[in-house]
Protein backbone atom coordinates (compact mmCIF):
# COMPACT_ATOMS: atom_id res chain seq x y z
CA UNK A 1 0.00 0.00 0.00
CA UNK A 2 3.05 2.90 0.82
CA UNK A 3 3.93 1.61 -2.86
CA UNK A 4 0.30 2.49 -4.37
CA UNK A 5 0.10 5.22 -2.25
CA UNK A 6 3.48 7.16 -3.26
CA UNK A 7 2.67 6.49 -6.62
CA UNK A 8 -0.36 8.01 -6.58
CA UNK A 9 0.50 10.92 -4.97
CA UNK A 10 3.31 11.69 -7.65
CA UNK A 11 0.70 10.67 -10.24
CA UNK A 12 -1.31 13.80 -8.95
CA UNK A 13 1.44 16.10 -9.16
CA UNK A 14 2.92 16.02 -5.44
CA UNK A 15 6.91 15.83 -4.92
CA UNK A 16 7.41 12.54 -2.66
CA UNK A 17 9.63 12.12 0.15
CA UNK A 18 9.41 8.52 1.44
CA UNK A 19 11.04 6.88 4.21
CA UNK A 20 10.95 3.15 5.00
CA UNK A 21 12.69 0.48 6.87
CA UNK A 22 15.87 -1.43 5.36
CA UNK A 23 13.65 -4.45 5.20
CA UNK A 24 11.13 -3.55 2.67
CA UNK A 25 13.21 -1.64 1.05
CA UNK A 26 15.31 -4.79 0.43
CA UNK A 27 12.47 -6.38 -0.32
CA UNK A 28 11.13 -3.58 -3.08
CA UNK A 29 14.62 -4.52 -4.66
CA UNK A 30 14.45 -8.32 -4.72
CA UNK A 31 11.01 -7.91 -6.65
CA UNK A 32 12.34 -4.89 -8.98
CA UNK A 33 9.17 -2.99 -7.84
CA UNK A 34 9.55 1.10 -8.81
CA UNK A 35 8.38 3.17 -5.86
CA UNK A 36 7.99 6.62 -7.39
CA UNK A 37 9.45 9.17 -5.01
CA UNK A 38 11.52 12.30 -5.60
CA UNK A 39 13.66 11.75 -2.23
CA UNK A 40 14.09 8.07 -0.90
CA UNK A 41 15.39 7.21 2.32
CA UNK A 42 15.91 3.81 4.29
CA UNK A 43 15.41 3.70 8.34
CA UNK A 44 16.19 1.00 11.00
CA UNK A 45 13.09 -0.80 12.27
CA UNK A 46 10.74 0.27 14.32
CA UNK A 47 10.95 -0.62 17.70
CA UNK A 48 8.36 -3.09 19.45
CA UNK A 49 7.82 -5.01 22.55
CA UNK A 50 10.84 -5.00 24.63
CA UNK A 51 12.66 -2.21 22.94
CA UNK A 52 9.53 -0.33 24.00
CA UNK A 53 9.17 -1.56 27.33
CA UNK A 54 13.36 -0.67 28.36
CA UNK A 55 13.65 2.08 26.34
CA UNK A 56 11.38 4.88 24.16
CA UNK A 57 14.42 6.33 22.86
CA UNK A 58 14.48 4.24 19.83
CA UNK A 59 11.04 5.55 18.91
CA UNK A 60 12.33 9.20 19.56
CA UNK A 61 15.03 8.73 17.30
CA UNK A 62 13.28 7.43 14.66
CA UNK A 63 10.47 10.33 15.23
CA UNK A 64 13.87 13.13 14.69
CA UNK A 65 14.71 11.18 11.93
CA UNK A 66 11.57 12.00 10.11
CA UNK A 67 10.97 15.14 10.91
CA UNK A 68 14.26 16.42 9.62
CA UNK A 69 13.17 14.60 6.31
CA UNK A 70 10.22 16.10 6.14
CA UNK A 71 10.92 19.60 6.96
CA UNK A 72 10.28 20.93 3.70
CA UNK A 73 7.08 19.06 3.37
CA UNK A 74 3.20 20.54 3.76
CA UNK A 75 1.93 16.99 5.05
CA UNK A 76 2.81 13.58 6.06
CA UNK A 77 1.27 10.53 6.37
CA UNK A 78 2.57 7.74 8.62
CA UNK A 79 2.41 4.06 8.62
CA UNK A 80 3.08 2.23 11.37
CA UNK A 81 1.35 -0.45 13.42
CA UNK A 82 -1.07 -0.36 16.70
CA UNK A 83 0.98 -2.74 18.86
CA UNK A 84 2.19 -0.89 21.77
CA UNK A 85 1.10 2.26 20.55
CA UNK A 86 4.36 2.59 17.92
CA UNK A 87 1.69 4.71 15.64
CA UNK A 88 0.07 6.49 18.53
CA UNK A 89 3.10 7.56 19.91
CA UNK A 90 5.09 8.51 16.45
CA UNK A 91 2.39 11.03 16.02
CA UNK A 92 2.19 12.80 18.66
CA UNK A 93 6.00 12.93 18.45
CA UNK A 94 5.84 14.21 15.27
CA UNK A 95 3.32 16.69 16.16
CA UNK A 96 5.05 18.07 18.96
CA UNK A 97 7.99 19.47 16.33
CA UNK A 98 4.99 21.34 14.31
CA UNK A 99 4.84 18.54 11.95
CA UNK A 100 1.29 18.20 9.92
CA UNK A 101 0.29 14.58 10.33
CA UNK A 102 -2.69 13.68 8.45
CA UNK A 103 -3.97 11.71 11.36
CA UNK A 104 -6.79 11.96 13.84
CA UNK A 105 -5.80 13.80 17.27
CA UNK A 106 -4.71 12.11 20.09
CA UNK A 107 -7.66 11.53 22.04
CA UNK A 108 -8.78 9.39 19.04
CA UNK A 109 -5.77 7.74 18.48
CA UNK A 110 -5.44 6.78 22.35
CA UNK A 111 -8.94 5.46 22.21
CA UNK A 112 -8.98 3.45 18.59
CA UNK A 113 -5.77 1.73 18.82
CA UNK A 114 -6.92 -0.01 22.24
CA UNK A 115 -9.00 -2.26 21.48
CA UNK A 116 -10.19 -2.55 24.99
CA UNK A 117 -10.95 1.02 24.96
CA UNK A 118 -12.88 1.21 21.81
CA UNK A 119 -15.28 -1.29 22.91
CA UNK A 120 -15.68 0.24 26.39
CA UNK A 121 -16.64 3.32 24.10
CA UNK A 122 -18.89 1.61 21.73
CA UNK A 123 -20.71 0.02 24.83
CA UNK A 124 -21.69 3.15 26.11
CA UNK A 125 -23.03 4.83 23.49
CA UNK A 126 -25.24 1.87 23.05
CA UNK A 127 -24.09 0.62 20.16
CA UNK A 128 -24.72 -3.03 18.48
CA UNK A 129 -21.25 -4.66 20.21
CA UNK A 130 -19.41 -7.70 20.62
CA UNK A 131 -19.46 -8.50 24.28
CA UNK A 132 -15.90 -7.62 25.51
CA UNK A 133 -14.34 -8.69 28.75
CA UNK A 134 -10.39 -7.92 29.54
CA UNK A 135 -8.86 -11.57 30.03
CA UNK A 136 -8.34 -11.20 33.86
CA UNK A 137 -12.42 -10.19 34.15
CA UNK A 138 -13.22 -12.98 31.80
CA UNK A 139 -11.17 -15.91 34.07
CA UNK A 140 -12.45 -14.35 37.11
CA UNK A 141 -16.44 -14.41 35.85
CA UNK A 142 -15.35 -17.98 34.45
CA UNK A 143 -14.24 -19.25 37.42
CA UNK A 144 -17.50 -17.97 39.07
CA UNK A 145 -19.72 -20.11 36.22
CA UNK A 146 -20.95 -17.16 34.60
CA UNK A 147 -19.65 -17.62 31.09
CA UNK A 148 -22.12 -18.77 28.62
CA UNK A 149 -21.35 -18.26 24.97
CA UNK A 150 -24.16 -17.13 22.71
CA UNK A 151 -27.28 -16.78 22.10
CA UNK A 152 -30.31 -17.49 19.97
CA UNK A 153 -30.44 -14.38 17.82
CA UNK A 154 -26.08 -14.55 17.80
CA UNK A 155 -24.48 -17.09 16.36
CA UNK A 156 -20.91 -17.84 17.82
CA UNK A 157 -18.43 -20.77 17.72
CA UNK A 158 -16.16 -20.61 20.49
CA UNK A 159 -13.88 -17.50 21.76
CA UNK A 160 -10.98 -15.67 20.74
CA UNK A 161 -8.47 -13.91 22.46
CA UNK A 162 -6.60 -10.42 21.30
CA UNK A 163 -4.19 -8.03 22.74
CA UNK A 164 -5.23 -4.19 23.50
CA UNK A 165 -2.51 -2.90 21.63
CA UNK A 166 -2.49 -5.22 18.49
CA UNK A 167 -2.68 -4.85 14.82
CA UNK A 168 -3.56 -7.67 12.86
CA UNK A 169 -4.13 -11.07 13.83
CA UNK A 170 -0.50 -10.57 16.15
CA UNK A 171 -0.86 -12.73 19.17
CA UNK A 172 -4.79 -13.54 18.46
CA UNK A 173 -5.28 -17.14 19.55
CA UNK A 174 -9.03 -19.14 19.08
CA UNK A 175 -10.49 -21.06 21.53
CA UNK A 176 -13.62 -24.18 20.47
CA UNK A 177 -13.98 -24.40 24.37
CA UNK A 178 -14.11 -21.75 27.44
CA UNK A 179 -12.00 -24.50 29.52
CA UNK A 180 -9.41 -24.34 26.74
CA UNK A 181 -9.53 -20.57 26.97
CA UNK A 182 -9.56 -20.09 30.75
CA UNK A 183 -6.19 -22.81 30.74
CA UNK A 184 -4.38 -20.16 28.48
CA UNK A 185 -5.37 -17.37 30.44
CA UNK A 186 -3.87 -19.24 33.40
CA UNK A 187 -0.63 -19.37 31.77
CA UNK A 188 -0.37 -15.52 31.13
CA UNK A 189 1.22 -13.05 33.87
CA UNK A 190 -0.85 -12.11 36.57
CA UNK A 191 -1.13 -8.69 37.02
CA UNK A 192 1.76 -6.71 38.77
CA UNK A 193 0.60 -4.98 41.31
CA UNK A 194 3.30 -2.94 41.30
CA UNK A 195 1.81 -1.34 38.07
CA UNK A 196 -1.76 -1.00 40.20
CA UNK A 197 -1.29 2.94 39.97
CA UNK A 198 -1.02 3.14 36.72
CA UNK A 199 -3.56 3.97 34.36
CA UNK A 200 -4.55 0.64 32.69
CA UNK A 201 -3.01 1.31 29.08
CA UNK A 202 0.08 3.39 30.05
CA UNK A 203 0.75 0.51 32.39
CA UNK A 204 0.63 -2.01 29.74
CA UNK A 205 3.97 0.05 28.36
CA UNK A 206 5.49 0.28 31.95
CA UNK A 207 6.31 -4.01 31.62
CA UNK A 208 2.51 -5.06 31.94
CA UNK A 209 2.29 -6.15 28.37
CA UNK A 210 2.54 -10.23 28.89
CA UNK A 211 -0.38 -9.88 31.79
CA UNK A 212 -3.74 -11.04 31.67
CA UNK A 213 -4.80 -7.05 31.62
CA UNK A 214 -3.40 -6.84 28.08
CA UNK A 215 -5.47 -9.15 26.60
CA UNK A 216 -9.35 -9.16 25.59
CA UNK A 217 -11.72 -11.98 25.42
CA UNK A 218 -14.91 -11.76 22.76
CA UNK A 219 -17.46 -14.72 21.54
CA UNK A 220 -16.31 -15.34 17.98
CA UNK A 221 -19.01 -14.37 15.91
CA UNK A 222 -20.04 -16.07 12.80
CA UNK A 223 -20.68 -14.76 9.71
CA UNK A 224 -18.73 -12.60 7.13
CA UNK A 225 -15.26 -10.56 7.97
CA UNK A 226 -16.07 -7.18 6.26
CA UNK A 227 -14.51 -3.60 6.02
CA UNK A 228 -15.16 0.00 5.51
CA UNK A 229 -12.78 2.75 4.44
CA UNK A 230 -13.73 6.49 5.14
CA UNK A 231 -11.67 9.77 4.87
CA UNK A 232 -12.43 12.16 7.50
CA UNK A 233 -11.70 16.12 7.88
CA UNK A 234 -12.32 18.11 11.34
CA UNK A 235 -15.32 20.61 10.15
CA UNK A 236 -16.80 18.05 7.40
CA UNK A 237 -19.07 14.89 7.32
CA UNK A 238 -17.22 12.34 6.81
CA UNK A 239 -16.37 10.48 2.95
CA UNK A 240 -17.35 6.91 2.70
CA UNK A 241 -14.95 4.90 -0.10
CA UNK A 242 -17.04 1.98 0.34
CA UNK A 243 -17.01 -1.74 1.45
CA UNK A 244 -14.71 -4.92 0.74
CA UNK A 245 -14.81 -8.36 2.06
CA UNK A 246 -11.77 -9.43 3.90
CA UNK A 247 -9.87 -12.75 2.46
CA UNK A 248 -7.48 -14.95 4.84
CA UNK A 249 -4.79 -17.47 4.10
CA UNK A 250 -5.09 -20.63 5.17
CA UNK A 251 -3.35 -20.01 8.46
CA UNK A 252 -5.38 -17.20 9.00
CA UNK A 253 -3.74 -14.67 8.33
CA UNK A 254 -5.20 -11.74 6.12
CA UNK A 255 -4.26 -11.60 2.11
CA UNK A 256 -6.60 -9.38 0.53
CA UNK A 257 -9.97 -8.35 -0.20
CA UNK A 258 -12.66 -8.63 -2.65
CA UNK A 259 -15.75 -5.80 -3.44
CA UNK A 260 -17.47 -3.60 -4.03
CA UNK A 261 -19.56 -4.93 -1.69
CA UNK A 262 -23.63 -4.16 -2.63
CA UNK A 263 -24.95 -2.71 0.56
CA UNK A 264 -26.51 0.16 0.86
CA UNK A 265 -24.79 3.26 1.53
CA UNK A 266 -26.67 5.44 3.95
CA UNK A 267 -26.59 2.13 6.12
CA UNK A 268 -22.70 1.71 5.76
CA UNK A 269 -22.33 6.31 6.35
CA UNK A 270 -24.87 5.61 9.23
CA UNK A 271 -23.18 3.02 10.69
CA UNK A 272 -19.84 4.44 10.44
CA UNK A 273 -21.17 7.75 11.66
CA UNK A 274 -22.12 6.31 15.13
CA UNK A 275 -19.23 4.24 15.56
CA UNK A 276 -16.51 7.28 14.86
CA UNK A 277 -18.56 9.50 17.26
CA UNK A 278 -18.58 7.52 20.13
CA UNK A 279 -14.67 7.25 20.05
CA UNK A 280 -13.68 10.76 21.81
CA UNK A 281 -11.17 13.36 20.08
CA UNK A 282 -11.48 14.35 15.88
CA UNK A 283 -10.85 11.96 13.12
CA UNK A 284 -8.84 12.63 9.99
CA UNK A 285 -7.53 11.27 7.30
CA UNK A 286 -7.68 7.52 6.16
CA UNK A 287 -9.63 5.19 8.58
CA UNK A 288 -11.08 1.85 8.33
CA UNK A 289 -13.28 0.31 10.10
CA UNK A 290 -13.22 -3.92 10.33
CA UNK A 291 -16.79 -5.53 11.39
CA UNK A 292 -18.75 -8.99 10.93
CA UNK A 293 -22.12 -9.29 8.96
CA UNK A 294 -23.98 -11.78 10.28
CA UNK A 295 -26.78 -14.20 8.37
CA UNK A 296 -29.13 -12.41 10.07
CA UNK A 297 -27.78 -9.24 8.46
CA UNK A 298 -26.30 -7.89 11.75
CA UNK A 299 -23.13 -5.71 11.67
CA UNK A 300 -20.94 -6.50 14.93
CA UNK A 301 -18.40 -3.66 14.62
CA UNK A 302 -14.49 -5.61 15.62
CA UNK A 303 -12.19 -2.42 15.42
CA UNK A 304 -11.02 0.81 14.04
CA UNK A 305 -7.94 1.21 11.83
CA UNK A 306 -6.98 4.84 12.37
CA UNK A 307 -4.42 5.07 10.16
CA UNK A 308 -3.98 4.12 5.98
CA UNK A 309 -5.39 0.30 5.58
CA UNK A 310 -4.09 -2.00 3.19
CA UNK A 311 -7.57 -1.92 1.22
CA UNK A 312 -6.42 1.37 -0.47
CA UNK A 313 -5.24 -1.09 -3.06
CA UNK A 314 -8.41 -1.97 -3.63
CA UNK A 315 -10.13 1.59 -3.36
CA UNK A 316 -8.10 3.17 -5.84
CA UNK A 317 -9.44 1.24 -8.32
CA UNK A 318 -12.77 2.55 -7.81
CA UNK A 319 -11.38 6.41 -7.36
CA UNK A 320 -7.95 6.41 -9.52
CA UNK A 321 -4.94 8.46 -8.27
CA UNK A 322 -6.67 11.16 -7.09
CA UNK A 323 -7.86 8.91 -4.00
CA UNK A 324 -4.06 9.82 -2.37
CA UNK A 325 -4.76 13.48 -2.90
CA UNK A 326 -8.42 13.38 -1.38
CA UNK A 327 -6.51 12.00 2.01
CA UNK A 328 -4.53 15.24 1.63
CA UNK A 329 -7.62 17.24 1.85
CA UNK A 330 -9.19 17.48 -1.80
CA UNK A 331 -12.23 16.68 -3.18
CA UNK A 332 -12.59 13.00 -3.76
CA UNK A 333 -13.14 11.72 -7.14
CA UNK A 334 -16.12 10.42 -8.68
CA UNK A 335 -16.10 6.78 -7.82
CA UNK A 336 -15.94 4.03 -11.39
CA UNK A 337 -19.11 2.23 -11.08
CA UNK A 338 -17.97 -1.16 -10.32
CA UNK A 339 -20.19 -4.82 -10.56
CA UNK A 340 -20.18 -5.84 -6.87
CA UNK A 341 -16.70 -8.07 -6.63
CA UNK A 342 -14.98 -6.47 -9.63
CA UNK A 343 -12.20 -5.50 -7.96
CA UNK A 344 -9.87 -8.16 -6.05
CA UNK A 345 -6.88 -7.02 -4.32
CA UNK A 346 -3.83 -8.99 -2.75
CA UNK A 347 -1.47 -7.49 0.31
CA UNK A 348 1.51 -9.62 -1.33
CA UNK A 349 1.27 -8.63 -4.51
CA UNK A 350 1.88 -4.88 -6.33
CA UNK A 351 1.24 -4.24 -10.23
CA UNK A 352 1.63 -0.86 -10.51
Amino acid sequence: MLVALCNDLARSGHRVTTSIELTIAGELSRRQIDIKSHRLFNCGPLPTGSDLQSDIQPLDRIADRWRAESEDCDAVILIAPEIDRVLSRLVDRLRSFGVNVIAPDQRFLDCATDKWETAQAWASSSLLTIPTWLATHWYQAFQLGQIHSGSSDTPTDGWVIKRRLGAGGVDMLRFPHADDLAAHIESLHPWNAELAGWDSSEALLQGGNSTREAFIVQPWICGQASSLAILAAEGRPIRLLGAMDQQFGRDGSYVGGVGPLDLSSDRLQRFATELLQAIPGEGNGWIGIDFVRTSSDAWYPLEINARLTSSYLGYRHCYGPGLADAILGSPLPLGNSLIPGAIRFSVTEFRG
